[in-house]
């Protein structure tokens, strides 16, 4: 039988790296375009943030977070803009 401690806290766990990996992609899309130094990563962390913000819909949709499925579609959109808008520099 299966801990149900245990399954609460890996989807917790779960939760917080994902919340960890919005800073890491927020980072990625601000910093190489303010400092100069390579570029090319913002268009690439915008993809990123494109797949991530799709997982975090099904996520929270599965979890009836409506509110947080519209928010992320926003944030969707935003990074398509930004990826959009970098790659066709290139």
């Amino acid at each position: 039988m299966v801990n149900r401690l245990t399954c609460r806290k890996s989807r917790v766990d779960r939760f917080i790296a994902a919340g960890q990996a919005d800073g890491r992609d927020a980072a990625g899309l601000i910093l190489p375009a303010a400092v100069g130094v390579a570029p090319v990563m913002v268009p690439v962390t915008a993809v990123c943030w494109v797949l991530l913000m799709v997982g975090a819909m099904v996520a929270h949709g599965r979890r009836g977070e409506a509110q947080f499925v519209a928010l992320n579609l926003v944030y969707l959109a935003l990074a398509v803009f930004i990826a959009v808008g970098r790659f066709g520099a290139w």
